[in-house]
């Protein structure tokens, strides 16, 4: 797939504008889910949760990706979320070919994509690299995408960064768009879910 153009280029501001942004998050099969200790996972959902519910705040399209292995696997997926899109891929293949999938998100007309999700070094860094060969500006929120082991972080971090990733938070992503958001009411409520993770 060529480049796309940009809606707007990055030197317009250096913070995430909701205006630009997509969000895409990828599950995790139900039984994976318990590599994490619950405290662990019970960090991870809170953040998972804010940042969907931020999206759903802030206007940006939030688009969910799965794998399915047999009709009967159940993807987990966060609860309460917001106005979204899923696509479902084989257990083989790029969550990012899905030409569903890359063709609604073009015609959101976005020029950058926050993801999150299952597992960092896997899923979520194929689809980063993807974002990034297609040329959206790609932010990962490190801390709603676990990866399985510390090493598996740190290689796909490193990996993500020499090809252009931007690493963020939950909260810094929720904070951008509350300053980036023209309107009172929603940088209210932004600013309330971005409380909840500072505390927490």
């Amino acid at each position: 797939m060529s480049k796309r153009p940009r809606l707007r280029s990055k030197g317009d501001t250096p913070l995430i504008d909701p205006a630009v942004t997509a969000l895409v998050l990828i599950t995790c099969r139900e039984d994976d889910h318990g590599v994490l200790s619950e405290d662990v996972r019970s960090g991870y959902q809170r953040n998972l949760r804010a940042l969907s519910a931020a999206a759903g705040v802030a206007g940006v399209p939030i688009f969910v990706l799965m794998r399915t292995v047999s009709p009967d696997d159940r993807n987990y997926t966060i609860s309460d979320l917001p106005e979204h899109r899923s696509y479902v891929a084989g257990p083989l293949s790029s969550l990012w070919s899905s030409g569903a999938f890359t063709q609604d998100l073009q015609n959101e007309n976005r020029s950058a994509v926050v993801i999150a999700g299952f597992w960092l070094e896997y899923d979520v860094l194929t689809t980063a690299l993807n974002a990034l060969a297609d040329g959206y500006d790609t932010y990962l929120a490190l801390d709603a995408a676990p990866a399985r082991s510390p090493t598996g972080a740190r290689v796909s971090l490193e990996r993500l960064l020499q090809f252009g990733a931007t690493p963020t938070l939950s909260s810094q992503v929720i904070h951008e768009w509350c300053h980036e958001s023209e309107d009172a009411s929603k940088r209210q409520a932004l600013s309330e879910l971005m409380a909840t993770l500072i505390v927490g």
